[in-house]
């Protein structure tokens, strides 16, 4: 299952010919509608399904009964060449974007408010290099980052942050709202209830120490 949201959830099955297919599966009567936008599926914490190429063009449909909202991205167009994908929300997609400086990244908000791509950044620390949206009720998110400090030896080390944000929420999420955590990794996961907030770091064969990291060269302007 590649995400769930109240009427049914979006899986990813092999189909007869042996290829890697999408389907939607309602709850109500066990249903099953193949999706063919986009051959990798995202966890939408909703009855969005959002599909990707893998790369720049995302695509968005409302399964909900008697919904034919749909709409697309392309993240190229949107932002800075470089820019990933790291998470979603219902239809509001959490994107990393290269900020122009060394290997630095900002992280901001995308999605279509009456037809028109809306954009809000969401990150204010100047060496940020890494964020993950690991988990979502449906309005709220919790949020994962890696920023680059001075480190006591010289060079620069990770140091790893999180914060829970309303998803309606254009405010600043790695700054006073954001709080410090252990090292997290790509397959890092989370829950988050009404009364319940958690977030599996990595798994007990995870990881080895990271060593101190030294910004690149800036790019010729």
């Amino acid at each position: 299952m590649t995400s769930a949201g109240t009427t049914g959830f979006l899986t990813a099955y092999t189909d007869d010919a042996g290829n890697p297919s999408q389907a939607w599966r309602t709850f109500a009567d066990n249903s099953m509608l193949p999706i063919y936008t986009g051959s990798m599926g995202h966890d939408s914490h909703s009855d969005m399904v959002v599909t990707s190429n893998g790369g720049s063009s995302v695509q968005i449909r409302d399964m909900k009964a008697g919904s034919g909202w749909f709409t697309s991205f392309e993240i190229a167009s949107e932002f800075k060449p470089g820019s990933q994908l790291v998470g979603v929300v219902g239809d509001i997609l959490y994107v990393s974007v290269p900020s122009g400086t060394e290997n630095y990244r900002e992280l901001w908000k995308l999605q279509k408010v009456n037809g028109v791509s809306q954009k809000s950044k969401l990150s204010s620390r100047t060496r940020n290099v890494d964020y993950k949206v690991v988990a979502s009720d449906g309005s709220r998110a919790i949020v994962l980052g890696t920023e680059m400090v001075r480190a006591a030896t010289g060079g620069y080390e990770p140091a790893w942050w999180t914060a829970t944000t309303s998803a309606l929420s254009n405010s600043v999420l790695d700054w006073e709202g954001s709080s410090g955590t252990r090292e997290w990794y790509p397959t890092s996961t989370g829950a988050l209830t009404a009364t319940h907030r958690a977030v599996v770091i990595k798994a007990q064969s995870e990881g080895t120490p990271r060593s101190p990291w030294t910004p690149a060269p800036c790019a010729s302007r």
